[in-house]
């Protein structure tokens, strides 16, 4: 009969399963990585602009300008340069 550990049936904690993906990564990898992150359905903004995240993957992220605007997809680090999260 087949058993699975704790990790595979989702039974780890969140600090656990975050610190074994931070594992792998060097100091410099760990203070590079954003301390915020964009995920679909956020609204960020710059200056009186805003746009609505549409998606965000490891290295990109795609987001329309509001209201009903043009779709746009760029790398991570330019997005995050250029736009604040807004906050509700």
């Amino acid at each position: 009969m087949l058993q699975c550990s704790k990790y595979v049936c989702g039974e780890t904690s969140k600090p656990r399963a975050l610190g074994w993906l931070l594992n792998g990564l060097s100091p410099l990898e760990r203070q590079e990585m954003p301390s915020e992150r964009p995920y679909a359905g956020q609204l960020w903004k710059r200056d009186s602009t805003r746009v609505l995240v549409v998606a965000a993957h490891l290295n990109t992220v795609t987001y329309e300008f509001l209201p009903g605007g043009q779709s746009v997809t760029e790398s991570l680090d330019s997005f995050l340069a250029v736009f604040k999260r807004l906050l509700r």
